[in-house]
């Protein structure tokens, strides 16, 4: 598991990865569940981060059209 904890962790070739190991029909069920919960948290994170991302970037933005 710590390869695959490392593997998937590398930023380009990790997503392509875990989208291979959640949806291929030869992968063992343990690990295709955890590349669906693994592909969750990508997903919550980066809405997350598009969320904070434009909410302080629309305040930098009104903060310099005041000034």
């Amino acid at each position: 598991w710590a390869l695959t904890i490392f593997l998937a962790s590398l930023p380009i070739i990790g997503f392509i990865l875990v989208l291979i190991w959640a949806f291929d029909s030869g992968t063992p069920q343990n690990k295709k569940n955890w590349a669906k919960g693994t592909l969750l948290l990508m997903l919550i994170y980066f809405v997350l981060t598009m969320v904070f991302l434009f909410m302080f970037g629309g305040l930098a933005f009104l903060a310099s059209l005041s000034s």
